[in-house]
Parts: C-alpha cells; sequence; structure tokens
C-alpha cells in the first residue's frame, strides 16, 4: 500500500486506473482534399471578399471530370452575371465617353 501511495504522490498526473478503451480513428474518416476542392474553395473566397477575377482563375483549376466540376460551373456562371451586369450599367451610364 505504502509503495502504490509513493508512485501516486511521484507521478499524480497518470491515472490509476485505465479511461476506458482507446479511441479508434479509421483511415475513411479523414478526407484528404483534392486540388479541384481546394481550387473551388479559394474561389469562394476570392468570390465572397469581390475578387471576381482572382476567382474566375482559381476555378480553372478544378479538373473536368472532378464530381465539383457542377459546383465549379454554377460559380463561374453567376461571377460572368455579375461581370456582364457592371458592364452593361457602365456602358449605358450617361457620363461615358465613346
Amino acid at each position: 500500500m505504502t509503495l502504490w501511495l509513493i508512485g501516486r504522490l511521484a507521478f499524480p498526473w497518470q491515472p490509476a486506473e485505465p479511461a476506458g478503451a482507446p479511441a479508434v480513428v479509421t483511415a475513411s474518416a479523414v478526407r484528404v482534399l483534392t486540388s479541384s476542392d481546394v481550387a473551388l474553395v479559394r474561389a469562394r473566397t476570392f468570390y465572397a471578399r469581390g475578387r471576381l477575377a482572382d476567382a474566375l482563375r482559381a476555378l480553372d483549376r478544378v479538373a473536368i471530370d472532378s464530381e465539383l466540376r457542377v459546383e465549379a460551373d454554377q460559380l463561374r456562371v453567376e461571377i460572368q452575371r455579375l461581370l456582364l451586369a457592371a458592364d452593361a450599367e457602365r456602358a449605358s451610364s450617361p457620363g461615358r465617353l465613346p
């Protein structure tokens, strides 16, 4: 009993009893990002910050065969609509020189 008490005083950070079974992490629980994933995240970030040209360049890096291609194309369409609307607004402004 005395040795156990001395051991507990010398190493108080060790638990007296096991806390339970250790957690098991399977390989399927961790998803590795692809270059297309990263490109789409970057494009969305640029879009949110108003950096539309940078967003379009980032979207160019999404692979054609990627499962994210549909989302990338939808974001590209939205950006192009914004750019066309801004250009049309500038063209119709009365102070514009020919």
